[in-house]
């Protein structure tokens, strides 16, 4: 990787995901009901959390470090520290076996392919391309992602809602549920377009940009600022006092004033405050 590198990938795989995390909010999904039962899709169907489980960082569906056991994917979780990294691997058989206590940063393209290849090789039955296809032509970087994951097992009240089809009975009701079970399949590619990209100036259009396909402009209302927005630290909005004891001595009062850290821009500069008073 020279122009774009692992964290270009991984972003792109987070936007997938935040894509895929809107689903169940739209008719897609949302306004389709299962029939006999209180649900619609939206309910079992998680593209979101399939695509992290599967290629991104398998978290048991019960939160990072929670009674489920976490899986590494593309990314590992080494020591509490999260990185995007390339473990020494091997096969034993059928079974992939991986050392990340020997992992190494993730530097080309091909190691990329080789990782994503890992994860979902097998998975539908097919075998993956094990290098990523790159157009000379388009100047298109690609990679072709498949899997298949079970999305929700999932226990949900029986609805029965014939409206007059059963007439005259009316108002069928049961205490029973239902078990419904999704299993997903994705297949799916995503890439860089790796072309030389045109300067833009004050006489470029906005419909010249993105290949030709534009900008889409928004119309809600936005909170913008003139400058870059700053992290800033060790400030206080009002005077502290504390006690100061050194080896059980009585205490000595310590006054840091809310003013002589307005100007603070980082953690070590309250701490000279302290230390000033």
């Amino acid at each position: 990787f020279n122009v774009i590198d692992i964290g270009d990938v991984f972003s792109l795989l987070n936007q997938l995901q935040s894509l895929f995390a809107k689903l169940p909010s739209t008719d897609l999904l949302g306004a389709v009901d299962i029939p006999f039962a209180e649900a619609t899709l939206a309910s079992v169907v998680n593209f979101a959390d399939a695509l992290a489980d599967m290629v991104l960082y398998d978290d048991g569906d019960d939160g990072v470090g929670g009674d489920n056991p976490d899986t590494n994917k593309l990314v590992q979780n080494i020591d509490g520290q999260f990185r995007l990294e390339f473990p020494d691997t091997n096969y034993t058989g059928d079974q992939l076996t991986e050392d990340f206590g020997n992992a190494n940063p993730i530097r080309t393209a091909q190691e990329l392919g080789q990782r994503l290849l890992q994860l979902t090789d097998g998975l539908l039955g097919q075998v993956l391309n094990t290098t990523p296809d790159y157009d000379p032509v388009t100047d298109e970087l690609t990679y072709e992602i498949d899997f298949i994951h079970l999305m929700a097992t999932t226990e949900v009240a029986v609805d029965f809602d014939f409206g007059d089809a059963l007439a005259p009975l009316f108002d069928l009701n049961s205490q029973s549920e239902l078990v419904l079970e999704a299993t997903g399949i994705f297949q799916g590619i995503i890439g860089f377009r790796m072309g030389v990209v045109d300067a833009i100036d004050d006489t470029t259009l906005l419909g010249d940009l993105n290949g030709g396909d534009g900008v889409d402009i928004a119309t809600e209302l936005a909170l913008t600022g003139a400058d870059s927005v700053e992290i800033i630290r060790g400030r206080i909005g009002a005077n502290a006092t504390f006690g100061v004891s050194i080896n059980g001595a009585t205490p000595i009062n310590v006054t840091v004033l809310a003013t002589s850290t307005s100007t603070n821009t980082q953690t070590s500069d309250l701490i000279d405050d302290i230390f000033d008073w």
